[in-house]
This record gives C-alpha cells, structure tokens and sequence, in this order.
C-alpha cells in the first residue's frame, strides 16, 4: 500500500528516469555477468559483487544528477560542459571504483573464513581477474560518459520542447486577447456609445 502511494507521488518525468536507471544498469551489469567466464574468473562471490554493482552504479549516478541540479550546469557554455562531463566521468568512475573496491575487499576477507573462524584455500588474484578489473574500469569510464551525454541531451530536448509549448500557448492567449478586442468593439453597447459621441460632435458644429 505504501509503494502505491509512493508510486503515485511520482511524475512522469520521474518515472521515466528511474525506468532508465534501473534497466540501464541491469542491461550493463547482466552483460558483465554473462561475460565473466571469458576471464575464467572464479572467485565465489560474483553474484554478490555483480548485485553490489548494480546498486553503486544506480546510487553514484542519481548523486552525480542531484549535484549537476543543484550546480546549474545548465546553463554552463557548451565547452564549459563538455570539459565537465568528461572530468566528471573520471571522478564517478574513480569514486565507483573506490566503494566497490571497499566491499570487494570485505567480500574477498569474508570468503576467505577470517570473518567465520574458517581457513579454507585463499583466492588468488590472477591475471585473468586483473584483465576483467582494467575493462572493467574503461567499460566504466564509457558508460558514465554515455549516460552523462544522454541526460544532457534528453534535458535539453525536454526544455526545448517546454519553451516550444511556452511560445505556442503564449501565441493562443494573444490571439484570445485580440478576439476579445475585437468582440468588444463589435459590442453593441460599444456602437451605442461610438452613435452617440458622432451625435454629440455633430450638435456641438450646428450650434457653433
């Protein structure tokens, strides 16, 4: 009952965003999944670390919108943006990378039993993992660059389509104004009054 009505408090715009949040992370992060046995990675807790990623990707994206709101960047230069967006891309992928090493490491201490007062054989990090780590981080880096440019541009369609749809109601409502005139010239208490000031003008030259 309580999702509903937190559904319901949501516009559409939001709707929109959040539908392209989660399928856009779930798309990339299932592709990594599946591709994960090229590299004949093996270590136990994949499908945690995969479902652990999903969830930064969707928490450092929607902060990185929170701040691009909160500093305008709208209404920055084109080549003020540009820079922005591909410095931004570094910082979200080295903070990405940052929290997801954090639970990698509490992920790898906790599969090797130092957390369950169990030693089983420790997980070595081979050449495999570290070829998956360094895509990974270039994957990474191109999708924040894409998903920045895809939220400038669809922000930028939607204010033009706005000030589109500003521009045409402003346009009805001077053409309703001038209809208005106009109806209130054709009044007949307007063409009474108009008859009445002739006659008037017209007393006032006869008797002159």
């Amino acid at each position: 009952m309580i999702m509903k009505v937190g559904m319901r408090r949501l516009t559409q715009k939001q709707k929109l965003y959040w539908t392209l949040q989660l399928s856009g992370w779930a798309v990339y992060i299932l592709i990594n999944y599946l591709s994960l046995p090229l590299f004949n990675s093996q270590l136990p807790y994949n499908g945690t670390y995969f479902v652990l990623s999903f969830v930064s990707g969707i928490v450092v994206t929607h902060a990185y919108r929170l701040f691009i709101r909160r500093r305008k960047w709208f209404d920055y230069s084109i080549v003020t943006l540009v820079r922005n967006i591909f410095i931004g891309a570094v910082i979200l992928t080295a903070v990405y990378f940052l929290l997801l090493s954090v639970l990698d490491v509490a992920l790898y201490v906790g599969s090797s039993g130092i957390l369950n007062n169990a030693y089983p054989e420790p997980v070595v990090l081979g050449p495999d993992y570290w070829a998956f780590f360094y895509l990974s981080l270039l994957n990474v880096y191109s999708i924040f660059l894409i998903w920045s440019m895809m939220y400038f541009v669809f922000k930028y369609f939607e204010n033009y389509r706005e000030a589109r749809y500003q521009n045409l109601e402003a346009q009805t409502q001077l053409k309703d104004a001038m209809m208005l005139n106009l109806r209130n010239q054709l009044n007949p208490h307007f063409l009474f009054n108009a008859l009445n000031s002739i006659r008037s003008l017209t007393l006032t030259d006869a008797t002159t």
